[in-house]
């Protein structure tokens, strides 16, 4: 029974320095190494910050040459448009010289 009653005490003293050393923010071990979990979190962060602004600005150049093709794609229908009435327009004029 004291046996018992000696690691009941071990957990209960493990658990309460697990708890504080939570609540003050100590280290942490990762693969063997100590990591202090704070700086771990803000680097994360950082890093998804940076991300994200750099997703911000990759989105917003594809939407300007986004539009900047549809200008495009405009001009080009414009274009064949007026090539096809220059066309039209040189195949009446020479019908109209056949006749004469």
């Amino acid at each position: 029974m004291s046996i018992s009653l000696e690691l009941n005490q071990v957990n209960r003293k493990v658990y309460n320095l697990k708890k504080r050393s939570l609540l003050r923010g100590e280290q942490m071990l990762v693969f063997g190494v100590d990591v202090p979990l704070v700086e771990l979190i803000l680097a994360f962060a950082v890093i998804m910050f940076i991300l994200l602004f750099e997703v911000i600005v990759v989105l917003s150049i594809v939407i300007r040459q986004l539009n900047k093709t549809k200008k495009q794609e405009e001009l080009l229908a414009k274009l064949s448009e007026i090539l096809l009435d220059v066309k039209k327009a040189e195949i009446e004029e020479l019908d109209k010289l056949k006749k004469k």
